[in-house]
């Protein structure tokens, strides 16, 4: 990963160096007195050189950390909090780290709006207002037992988890909405309730397994 410090003298870059070399989950920390004596007159050295690393007062860091994603996620915390929000950093490690939190973040807003939009398709597509809030209640007694069984695992990907709900929630309603209606069928038709569900759930069946 990269980090840049802004508006700092060679002395002050040093210091950052420093403290970046002791975050946990840094291995290594390049700058430019790894490539150039720092301590004699810089324009003795090479200019390319010294502008890859230092130009116009801004301190550019080369930093290797460790492939362990908890350590990984730890040390870009830490790194953020050592270089403040005005200064900048880059690189494969920090989207490993902060993907993550911006995915559970964006996918919560989309519940925010999906819930109410669900539950306004399915007033329009049952019979009853009591309906809905049985699907609902139902569907989400279902993405609560499936987030569960996860725990069999260990961990899982961040991405099954934040999205995972949203899928489910999803196709549950399409399915739902398919059986209620067979099952209204089936009971216009003169069936009791427990012979118009077993029918609904073989009439579904295939559409279920088409979608």
């Amino acid at each position: 990963m990269r980090v840049v410090i802004h508006d700092v003298t060679i002395p002050q870059a040093l210091d950052y160096k420093k403290k970046l070399e002791q975050v946990d989950g840094v291995d290594e920390v390049n700058w430019l007195d790894d490539v150039v004596d720092i301590y004699e007159p810089l324009e003795n050295a090479d200019q390319d050189t010294i502008d890859e690393w230092y130009k116009d007062s801004d301190a550019l860091y080369s930093i290797t950390v460790v492939d362990d994603e908890t350590e990984k996620k730890a040390a870009v915390d830490e790194i953020r909090d050592i270089i403040g929000d005005d200064n900048s950093m880059s690189g494969t490690a920090v989207t490993d780290a902060l993907s993550p939190f911006h995915t559970s973040s964006d996918i919560q807003k989309i519940m925010l709006f999906v819930l109410p939009v669900t539950f306004i398709v399915l007033l329009l597509t049952t019979n009853s207002w009591f309906e809905p809030v049985l699907f609902m209640i139902t569907i989400g007694i279902a993405i609560m037992l499936n987030r569960g069984t996860n725990l069999l695992f260990g961990e899982i990907s961040f991405v099954t988890n934040a999205a995972g709900s949203v899928l489910q929630l999803a196709v549950s309603m399409d399915y739902s909405i398919f059986l209620l209606h067979r099952f209204a069928e089936n009971r216009a038709e003169g069936k009791d309730v427990q012979d118009a569900m077993v029918a609904a759930v073989k009439q579904s069946t295939g559409s279920v397994l088409i979608n």
